[in-house]
């Protein structure tokens, strides 16, 4: 919700499907909480726990999509970055960026790369409108995964220490 705020105060207004948006932010936060919680109850110290965040947030915003585009990306690295959460919620913002919009010239030049992004070999069509929602969709199963991984793993820390 402060993202939208600020976006409304400083950006003069927001861009995008507000429901996608908000689901990017969503699954991001939880699988976020869930690498937390999996640090935490790995971690033996809290300086180990502080040497493991870079190991894992460094590789996460390179291959998020947002720094290199997954155009310019390699099979090979474009196939690791489908693998994290930031980069499922580039793909739900791109999806946003577009959803039910007609491609036409003044979308095209504000989300050109949104549209590449998410369908980098098709060509594009201008005056369709975007309704693809499937890789949205895996994007945010890709967050619940994300959960359900992150959690077990901490869950079962967790159990382990406890027994010792």
């Amino acid at each position: 919700m402060i993202y939208y705020a600020a976006a409304l105060l400083f950006e003069g207004g927001r861009d995008g499907a507000v429901a996608w948006q908000i689901a990017a932010l969503l699954g991001t936060a939880v699988a976020a909480v869930g690498m937390g919680c999996a640090i935490s109850a790995l971690a033996r110290t809290v300086m180990q726990a502080v040497m493991i965040v870079p190991l894992l947030l460094i590789p996460m915003i390179i291959f998020s999509g947002y720094t290199v585009a997954p155009t310019a990306m390699s099979p090979a690295v474009l196939f690791v970055s489908r693998l994290t959460p930031t980069f499922s919620a580039q793909v739900v913002f791109d999806t946003s960026f577009l959803w039910e919009r007609e491609i036409r010239g003044e979308l095209m030049s504000d989300h050109g790369q949104s549209l590449r992004n998410l369908d980098p070999d098709r060509e594009i069509e201008s005056g369709a409108v975007f309704d693809k929602s499937r890789p949205a969709w895996l994007a945010l199963m890709g967050h619940f995964l994300w959960l359900v991984c992150t959690y077990g793993i901490a869950w079962f820390a967790l159990t382990s220490r406890e027994r010792k």
